[in-house]
């Protein structure tokens, strides 16, 4: 038996859902499917990424996240899938392929997952945000989605979010001193 592997420092947690960090830790988020969409950001080097991948070659990047993540914490997130009829009803045997192999690669590596947000979450981390980070990529549908919900979650990272990420998206506002415009 291996013993699992301990990564982290500082204070790293999820609670009620969300990140609670003072870390250096990688977060990555997935929009699953045929073609899942993946988005991360570098708490430690302020570094943001997004590509597109099938599952083989999603999970062979997300392999390659860890490696670089080193000793620090790596957290995973994915947005739900809900089983619903209508015109995109095929699409569940891939997402729910990709999340059972996100799990897994969850388990395996000792990666600590998020709470996965449904569809609508992704709206908080809207594309004039991504836009304004310059996180927006013309033409990748999936890895624009997944990039939404990395914004999203990190706008709702407690204490704050990262300073670097306000100061772009909210120009001049303080909060407690300024109204926002």
């Amino acid at each position: 038996m291996v013993a699992p592997r301990v990564r982290g420092r500082g204070r790293c947690s999820t609670q009620g859902g969300e990140l609670v960090t003072d870390d250096t830790a990688l977060i990555s988020w997935v929009d699953p499917g045929l073609v899942s969409g993946l988005a991360h950001y570098d708490l430690g080097t302020r570094v943001f990424g997004s590509s597109q991948h099938d599952k083989s070659g999603l999970l062979a990047r997300l392999e390659e996240l860890n490696a670089t993540a080193g000793d620090r914490m790596m957290f995973l997130g994915w947005e739900a899938y809900l089983k619903a009829g209508g015109p995109q009803a095929g699409t569940s045997e891939y997402s729910e392929e990709v999340i059972g192999a996100l799990k897994d690669f969850a388990r395996t590596q000792y990666v600590r997952t998020l709470t996965p947000q449904p569809s609508s979450a992704r709206k908080l981390g809207s594309k004039v945000f991504l836009r304004r980070l310059g996180w927006y990529t013309p033409g990748q549908v999936h890895a624009n989605d997944a990039s939404m919900h990395l914004l999203a979650d990190l706008m709702r990272m407690k204490p704050r979010m990262p300073v670097e990420i306000h100061e772009t998206l909210f120009p001049g506002y303080r909060p407690g001193v300024t109204i926002p415009t």
